[in-house]
């Protein structure tokens, strides 16, 4: 149980009136009292739901494998494409030589190693990867801050409670100038956990930005 009885209608009574989610407890932890996940301002609880469940998505695994590989003309195994001439030949046991673009057999191919006269036909389907592969890219560029503040968070939470535990110390220890500045210290630690938090979910809320937003003033704002 996160609370007691008598703690729930108190804090129900201060979000009542503040308008507020957020819950701190004893222990420091923020956490929303509408979905009970940890403190997300400026985000809202739909769009953290959303964006956990991508996060734990195997969608994301076949977002990259449709916009990053091939399967075999052959025997279908799987390839990725790193760089170089659209020559390929499979790695597995079949040893098939074909166009990386049309995925045609090379021995039919005419259109050199870097161009192929077949692939007008299949503007669609490639058309899709990249369209796949600009999503992918997107993702992963909001995930990867994500992740980065959220690091960033629990190293400042860490020494957060190292600063907490000097001042726990016997306080015969330190001279009344050394306490405020060890309080200073703490205090510091706080906001910059708080500030890693919101900067966190800022790139969740970022991601979900419609694209009409995304094309106005307020994302060039956001990304400032």
């Amino acid at each position: 149980m996160l609370a007691s009885e008598d703690d729930k209608e108190k804090y129900y009574a201060y979000l009542h009136v503040s308008e507020s989610n957020d819950v701190a407890c004893d222990c420091s932890f923020k956490f929303c009292w509408r979905c009970a996940a940890e403190s997300h301002h400026p985000t809202k609880c739909k769009t953290v739901a959303e964006w956990m469940k991508k996060n734990n998505s195997e969608a994301e695994n076949t977002n990259w494998i449709l916009a990053y590989t091939k399967p075999c003309p052959k025997c279908s195994v799987v390839i990725k494409k790193n760089q170089g001439c659209n020559h390929m030949r499979c790695g597995a046991l079949c040893k098939f030589k074909f166009c990386w673009v049309c995925l045609g057999p090379w021995k039919d191919h005419d259109g050199g190693y870097y161009e192929c006269n077949k692939f007008k036909g299949k503007k669609d389907a490639e058309r899709s990867r990249e369209s796949a592969r600009k999503c992918l890219e997107r993702y992963t560029h909001y995930y990867g801050r994500w992740c980065s503040n959220e690091r960033s968070r629990k190293m400042a939470a860490d020494d957060l409670d190292h600063a907490r535990r000097r001042c726990d110390g016997p306080i015969g220890c330190w001279g009344q100038g050394e306490l405020a500045t060890l309080d200073s210290v703490v205090e510091a630690w706080e906001q910059i956990v708080e500030c890693r938090r919101v900067l966190k979910w800022s790139y969740a809320y970022g991601y979900y930005l419609s694209l009409e937003t995304r094309n106005s003033g307020k994302m060039r704002l956001f990304e400032c």
